[in-house]
């Protein structure tokens, strides 16, 4: 029997990319590699972009971006893109 402890970090991107479609809902996400050329290929695979794109009703779309790299913790992930989202709203 395998036994394992949840210690609340996230080690793969699909979980990542998961957590932020759960955390804002009703949005639009999308995860890509980050566009960096001087870095070493370990560390562009570790980090990542996402995009938040969000259509309030009646107002305008919009779209927050953010980062991360692996591993992450899934409550300070979910808890920022929340806080980016909420954010722009406001200002809109």
């Amino acid at each position: 029997m395998i036994q394992s402890t949840d210690d609340g970090m996230l080690r793969t991107h699909d979980d990542a990319e998961q957590l932020l479609r759960y955390c804002v809902t009703g949005a639009k996400v999308r995860v890509f590699k980050r566009p960096l050329k001087r870095w070493d290929e370990r560390v562009l695979d570790r980090g990542r972009t996402y995009e938040i794109t969000v259509t309030p009703h009646g107002r305008e779309t919009l779209a927050v971006l953010g980062s991360y790299s692996l591993p992450v913790r899934a409550e300070q992930l979910a808890t920022d893109a929340r806080k980016q989202v909420e954010s722009a709203l406001a200002a809109q």
